[in-house]
C-alpha cells in the first residue's frame, strides 16, 4: 500500500510520452500543439491603416495646414505611395499600408470634399500625432513566441497560426485507449435487463473524462467474468491500443481475476493498492511494450476519484499538453 503521492510520482515516472506528428492546420483543430511556435515576422507586419480616412504628415497640422491636396488612393493590399510635399493627403482604407512621409489618419468623418482632388478638415478638430495608426511590430517582435506547446488549438489559437503562415504543425499524436469493464452483472445501455443486472455506466464516464478534454479516442468493452475471456481480450487490445483501462475485478474476491491476468501476461506491476478511500485496489503497471495499464475498483465512486486523480494528468503529461477542465 502507498500513498497517493507516491502513485502519482511513479505513474508519471513510468509512463512515456505519446508520439508527435505533423498535420495540415485544417486537421490541426482540437489537437495539442508539441512544440513552442515562433512568429516569423513582425505583426503587424507594417505600419498599418486602422480608420478609413486620409493620411497626412502631422507637422503639416501642426503648421496649421487644414486645406490638403489629394495626391491619390491606398488600397489594402497595395504598395505604399508617397507624400512628395507639404499639404498633401493621400486617401486611405482600413488594412491599408500608411504612405510613405505620412504618420497621422484623420477619419473620414471629419473631412469635407471640396472638388476631386481637395479636402477640407472639418471644426475644430484634435489631431494626435500617429492617430488611427497600427505601428509595425507593436502587437509581436519577429522570432517571439506565440503560442506554447501543449495548449489545445482552438478557433483562437488557430487564427494566430494561421497569421503566422504554419500550414503544418507539431501536434500530439492522440492515443488510442481500450476501457472494458468486466463483470457478469454488466449490460449494454440499451440492453433488457434482469432484476439481477445492471447497466454499465462506468465506462461510460471515463469515456466521457478523456472525450471531453481531447486527450483519447476510445473503445467501451463489456466482458462476463471469465478469466480467459479476459485475458484474450487484454492480449488483443493491446494490440491495438496505445492505454488500456480496466474496471471491476481488481480486489480479492472470488472473481477478482485481473491482478492475475495481468501477472499472467507479464505486465510490469508498479503498484496495488493506494492509501486512500475510495479507490484503495487500484492498480498500475506497464506492458514490455511500454503500453500503460490501468485497473480501477468498480464501484463508481472509486473509478472516478482515480480516474480524474490519476489518470487524466497522467495523459496530459504524456500528451506534454496543459490540463484543463471541461
Amino acid at each position: 500500500m502507498i500513498s497517493v503521492a507516491k502513485a502519482e510520482r511513479l505513474i508519471l515516472e513510468n509512463i512515456e510520452f505519446f508520439s508527435a506528428e505533423k498535420v495540415s492546420l485544417e486537421k490541426a483543430i482540437g489537437l495539442a500543439l508539441r512544440e513552442d511556435i515562433l512568429i516569423d515576422r513582425d505583426y503587424p507586419p507594417y505600419d498599418r491603416v486602422t480608420m478609413d480616412g486620409y493620411a497626412i504628415s502631422y507637422s503639416d497640422w501642426k503648421k496649421g495646414l487644414r486645406s490638403f491636396e489629394i495626391k491619390g488612393s491606398q488600397p489594402a493590399g497595395k504598395k505604399a505611395l508617397k507624400l512628395k510635399n507639404a499639404g498633401e493627403s493621400i486617401e486611405v482604407m482600413t488594412g491599408s499600408v500608411i504612405p510613405d512621409n505620412a504618420d497621422t489618419v484623420v477619419p473620414i468623418e471629419r473631412i469635407k470634399r471640396k472638388n476631386n482632388n481637395r479636402i477640407e478638415i472639418l471644426g475644430n478638430l484634435s489631431l494626435a500625432k500617429g492617430q488611427f495608426t497600427h505601428k509595425k511590430g507593436s502587437d509581436i517582435r519577429s522570432g517571439k513566441k506565440v503560442l506554447e506547446k501543449g495548449i489545445f488549438l482552438r478557433s483562437p489559437e488557430i487564427a494566430i497560426l494561421a497569421s503566422a503562415g504554419f500550414n503544418q504543425l507539431p501536434v500530439a499524436k492522440i492515443p488510442k485507449i481500450a476501457i472494458i469493464s468486466n463483470g457478469d452483472e454488466l449490460v449494454e445501455v440499451g440492453d433488457k435487463t434482469t432484476s439481477f443486472q445492471i447497466r454499465s455506466a462506468n465506462d461510460r464516464a471515463i469515456e466521457a473524462s478523456i472525450l471531453a478534454r481531447r486527450i483519447g479516442k476510445v473503445s467501451r468493452h463489456i466482458i462476463k467474468d471469465k478469466r480467459k475471456k479476459i485475458l484474450e481480450k487484454i492480449i488483443y487490445l493491446h494490440s491495438t491500443h496505445d492505454m488500456i483501462i480496466l474496471t471491476g475485478g481488481v480486489s480479492m474476491g472470488r472473481y477478482d481475476f485481473v491482478p492475475g491476468i495481468l501477472e499472467e501476461l507479464k505486465i510490469n506491476l508498479v503498484f496495488h493498492g493506494i492509501s486512500q478511500r475510495p479507490g484503495r485496489p487500484m492498480w498500475f503497471g506497464m506492458s514490455r511494450e511500454s503500453k500503460p495499464i490501468f485497473a480501477l475498483p468498480g464501484n463508481p465512486v472509486s473509478t472516478m476519484v482515480c480516474m480524474n486523480r490519476f489518470i487524466v494528468p497522467a495523459l496530459h503529461y504524456a500528451l506534454s499538453t496543459k490540463p484543463f477542465y471541461p
